[in-house]
């Protein structure tokens, strides 16, 4: 006989009393739980939950239903709630042995009528005996006005041998407030051989004048059983709900097998549509995976959802991916499209899924879905989707989706961006096989052009080719400025056997526009641990500007690597060039080059040009790539590109490229690249300054070679020339290393119609090591030519040795020589410092000369200062050799300072530059035992000589002072004097130091000599050692001699040093 049903539950009990504090009464009870079923035979159902009374109270439980060795109860549906706000009750769940029935369904939501109130959310699903599927779930109720929606209930599990999840409940309407979610699918996971499916997912719920409920998720199929043929079917999304913003749709249910059958991932739903807001995204699809290595079947990833339509569209969902453990073929989901914007913009187009293929002994192609197209729209149009990425183990080839091309904005909206391409991947050493990256989607035409989409990556860990993917053109702008192109796809080999190229993606063209051109796509990186080659793509040039607009700028060169101790050649990618307009773009960079080959190459890429500037300034050149050997033992000269030219112009020209860097870390040079050539900026506007010269590095203990800064690029012509480019800095990196720093020279400045540009400073060397640095030369100031002032010579370069066990030295830069001009000549360079504060001291570079004025009342340019000269370093300890000792070591001499330049003639002639300051003596050090005597400190450096005073009409120039030092410099020549009633200027005074300078020589004139300098003061001796007698002073400078015929006196010696103190006992 059967079991009898259960009882139903009673009403819930009257509420407690009100609190004294409070003054309220207390809420009714919650309805009872149905009663179980009865056990015999069939179970019974179980009875209904009891409904709640008063107040917001849940309702109660459903009872259980009854066990049975036969066919087992449902659970009994839960009971109503008591009020606005409540759940209902949840569903009873079936009994759970030997065999099954179906779960019982979930209860009704309340239904609130009163505004604001809450619907009630639907019951779960009652769980599937072990034959018996899910129940469903409850629906939400519907909500008071201004409420939310009650939520759906969740699909019940389905029992190991049944064959589907119970169905989620849909969410409860709710006017004025939000939808109720829709209850997610139940889900299955299968021990039999019959086809299974995961429960679909409820709907959200609408909400008029609010946002629609989100879809309920897909349930979950899979197949544990590996003998079994059937297929999995993951369930189906939940539609957003409907409103002023819409709901988003559920996601697709994932599905797989452990068995020989197909596995299809769930579709996703739809997006809800939109009155006033955004609509809905869609969901996504649903993940299809198939496990078992001798499978055949297919695994289908679900669709995305499409997005919702509404003033502004909503997004398309992504495909569900596909993968296979077996031989079969995967199909990935396709995304879904952008929902369409009424009033505003078109949603965003979804991405294709991903194709995978795990199977090493598979043939079969890994293809990614290409990426859904945007949906239309009024102030513009969405972008596209990208394409899906592709990998397989097998032998099979691998294709990344496209990305879709951004949708048109029309004759209102702006563009939208074209979908990057997927990436493709083959992981199977053994493969011959080419992966295929999907290309970019193009950029949409509209008022403003869209972006280009990027290119895919293609990577291979075999033997074949590899194709990455183009970057996608940027849309037309029909009022506004054209779209940049998309960049290019990278390429990598990562197979040591491979002897194929790695080749770069070149970047897309940017688009056409009114206002403007789009720039050019940058190039795609290529890299390889093969013995093939690596070139990084070439950066698109930048679109024109047309008579209006601005040129669109170059994009950057792709940069090249060998990973693999091989003779192959890296070789960045070219800049793009600008592209010409009113104004023009700049030209983009080159790309870098690097290998840690013993005897490969690098060719870093040149900067794209500057593009022409029709009505206004020259677009400036881009730079150029850097040089990099990172193999210690490899002999071979890192160089850097030079930079790109600016761009000609009208009110200005472009600024010329800097030189790319060089670092060497192996036994042999680096060269930084040269710095480009200004611009013209013709008989109107200004040249462009010339770029800069890369740096050079050196950093290998070993290496004997020379790091060379790269020369700075001249100025551009124009009406004002531009400035010459600094030279590029030199470094030593290596406390080891016997390497050499050498500055790079400085760009010669423009010449110009009204004034010329200024010389380049030299670079700055520095060194760590044992070698030398010397800073670069500054450039010559240019000719003024028949109109215009000469320009300025540049700077000398400073020098560093910072080694204390270093006995090499630094020289200073000499300074450019001023540019000739027609009323005023250009001043001279100062020269170079130098900083070397161990052993001997640096010379500081001399200064330029000043230029002369070859007008007929033109004032001469000033004479460059020399540079500063180094310190000598303090002596070093010694121990005591034997019984006798030894002495301390005296420090290193400081070093000279730089002479200075002469200044240049005219009617008016230049200022003679000071002579540079000589370094500081390194100071002695005292002996090491009483017997031993302390050794004076070395002198100190000579100091430069003074610049000579000009000639002139009337008094003669002022010889300069000479520098301070050990040893003073010698004052500056006086001038001579041509006037029979002037007498020569007086000779600089020399400097003070351990011996005094010697005063200057008057000269030979036609009426009086000058009066010779006096003499520096002489320096003091260095302090005895301990026990020892005190060292005598050195004697004081010769004093100036008079010249004959005329004949006057010398000038007064120094006075001597002072004897050292005595010591001890």
């Amino acid at each position: 006989l059967n079991g009898g049903q259960g009882g139903q539950g009673g009403a819930g009990g009257p509420g407690g009393a009100g609190s004294p504090l409070i003054g309220q009464a207390g809420a009714h009870g919650n309805g009872g739980a149905g009663g179980a079923g009865g056990n015999s035979g069939a179970g019974g159902q179980g009875g209904t939950g009891g409904a709640g009374v008063g107040g917001s109270p849940n309702g109660g439980a459903g009872g259980q239903g009854g066990n049975s060795s036969t066919v087992i109860g449902a659970g009994g549906a839960g009971g109503a709630p008591g009020g606005p706000g409540a759940s209902a009750g949840a569903a009873g769940q079936a009994g759970t042995i030997t065999l099954g029935g179906d779960g019982g369904n979930g209860g009704a939501g309340f239904n609130a009528s009163l505004a604001g109130a809450n619907g009630g959310h639907g019951g779960v699903g009652g769980a599937g005996g072990l034959y018996g599927n899910g129940g469903t779930g409850g629906n939400g109720g519907t909500a008071g006005d201004g409420g939310t929606g009650g939520n759906g209930g969740k699909g019940g599990t389905s029992g190991a041998y049944g064959s589907s999840g119970g169905n989620g409940g849909h969410g409860g309407a709710a006017p004025n407030g939000k939808g109720g979610n829709g209850g997610a699918g139940g889900s299955i996971n299968s021990n039999g051989i019959g086809d299974v499916k995961g429960g679909n997912g409820g709907n959200g719920g609408d909400a008029t004048g609010g946002t629609g409920g989100t879809g309920g998720v897909g349930g979950t199929a899979v197949i544990m059983n590996s003998t079994s043929a059937a297929t999995a079917l993951g369930g189906t999304g939940g539609e957003g709900g409907d409103g002023a913003s819409g709901g988003r749709g559920g996601d697709g249910g994932l599905s797989g097998t452990f068995g020989t059958g197909q596995a299809v991932g769930g579709t996703a739903g739809n997006g809800g549509t939109a009155t006033s807001g955004t609509g809905g995204n869609g969901g996504n699809g649903g993940l299809a995976a198939i496990t078992l290595e001798t499978s055949t079947a297919t695994a289908h990833g679900g669709d995305g959802g499409a997005g919702g339509t509404g003033p502004t569209g909503g997004n398309g969902g992504h495909g569900g991916s596909a993968s296979t453990g077996g031989t079969g073929d995967v199909t990935p989901g396709v995304g879904g499209q952008g929902g369409t914007g009424t009033a505003g913009r078109g949603g965003n187009g979804g991405d294709g899924g991903s194709a995978i293929v795990g199977n090493d002994s598979s043939t079969v192609d890994a293809v990614g879905a290409n990426g859904a197209a945007g949906g239309l729209g009024v102030t513009g149009g969405g972008n596209g989707g990208n394409g899906g990425a592709a990998f397989t183990y097998g032998v099979g080839t691998a294709i990344g989706g496209n990305g879709a091309a951004g949708t048109s904005g029309g004759s209102t909206g702006v563009g939208g961006n074209g979908g990057n391409g997927g990436n493709a991947t083959i992981y199977n050493t053994s493969s011959a096989a080419t992966p295929i990256s999907g290309s970019g989607g193009a950029g949409g035409d509209g008022t403003t052009g869209g972006d280009g989409g990027n290119g895919g990556e293609a990577r291979s860990d075999g033997t074949g080719n590899v194709t990455p993917g183009a970057g996608g053109q940027g849309g037309t702008g029909t009022t506004g400025r054209g779209g940049n192109g998309g960049t290019g796809g990278s390429a990598y080999i990562h197979n040591e056997l491979s002897a194929v190229d790695a080749v770069g993606a070149d970047g897309g063209a940017g688009g056409a526009g009114a206002t403007g051109g789009g720039n050019g796509g940058n190039g795609g990186d290529a890299r390889t641990s093969g013995i093939g080659n690596a070139s990084g793509g070439n950066g698109a040039a930048g679109t024109s500007g047309g008579a209006t607009g601005v040129g669109g700028n170059g994009g950057n060169g792709g940069n090249a690597y060998t990973d693999n101790i091989s003779s192959a050649t890296s070789f960045g990618g070219t800049g793009g060039v600008g592209g010409d307009g009113a104004t023009g773009g700049n030209g983009g960079n080159g790309g870098d080059a690097s290998t840690i080959g013993l005897t490969g190459t690098v060719t870093p890429g040149t900067g794209g040009q500057g593009g022409t500037g029709t009505t206004g300034r020259g677009g400036d050149g881009g730079d150029g790539g850097s040089a990099h050997i990172d193999n210690d033992s490899a002999t071979l000269e890192a160089v850097g590109a030079n930079g790109g030219v600016g761009g000609t112009g009208v009110t200005s020209g472009g600024n010329g490229g800097n030189g790319g860097d060089a670092y060497n870390n192996g036994l042999g040079n680096a060269t930084g690249g040269d710095g480009a050539v200004g611009g013209q900026g013709g008989a109107t506007g200004a040249g462009g300054n010339g770029g800069n010269g890369g740096a050079a590095y050196i950093d290998n203990p070993d290496s004997m070679a020379i790091a060379t800064g790269g020369i700075g690029g001249t100025g551009g012509y124009g009406l004002s020339g531009g400035h010459g480019g600094n030279g590029g800095d030199a470094e030593i990196r290596d406390a080891a290393s016997p390497a050499t720093a050498l500055g790079g020279r400085g760009g010669a400045g423009g010449i110009g119609i009204t004034g010329v540009g200024d010389g380049g400073i030299g670079g700055v060397a520095r060194n760590y090591g044992l070698g030398t640095a010397v800073g670069g030369n500054g450039a010559a100031g240019t000719s003024g030519g028949p109109t215009g002032p000469g320009g300025n010579g540049g700077y000398g370069g400073a020098a560093y040795i910072e080694n204390a066990f270093s006995t090499a030295t630094a020289v200073g830069g000499v300074g450019g020589n001023g540019g000739t001009g027609t009323q005023t000549g250009g001043h001279g360079g100062r020269g170079g410092d130098v900083l070397q504060a161990f052993n001997n001291g640096g010379t500081g570079g001399t200064g330029g000369n000043g230029g002369a004025a070859i007008g007929p009342a033109g004032t001469g340019g000033d004479a460059g200062d020399g540079g500063r000269g180094g310190d000598g370093g303090g002596g070093i300890f010694h121990p005591d050799l034997g019984t006798g000792g030894t002495t301390a070591p005296s420090g290193g001499n400081g070093g000279n300072g730089g002479d200075a330049g002469t200044p240049g003639t005219g009617a008016t002639v230049g200022k003679g530059g000071t002579g540079g300051t000589g370094g500081t003596g390194g100071a002695g050090t005292n002996g090491n035992s009483a017997t031993s005597a302390g050794v004076a400190g070395d002198n100190g450096g000579v100091g430069g000589k003074g610049g000579n005073g000009g000639n002139t009409t009337g008094v003669g120039g002022v010889g300069g002072t000479g520098g301070l030092g050990g040893q003073g410099g010698l004052g500056g020549t006086g001038g001579s004097a041509f006037n029979a009633s002037v007498p020569g200027a007086t000779g600089g005074s020399g400097g003070a130091g351990g011996g005094g300078g010697n005063g200057g020589l008057a000269l030979f004139g036609e009426g009086k000599d000058g009066t010779g300098g006096t003499g520096g003061t002489g320096g003091g001796g260095g302090t005895g050692g301990p026990g020892s007698k005190g060292q005598p002073g050195t004697g004081g400078g010769t004093g100036g001699s008079g010249n004959p015929p005329v004949g006057v006196n010398g000038g007064t010696g120094g006075g001597g040093g002072t004897g050292g103190a005595g010591g001890g006992p």
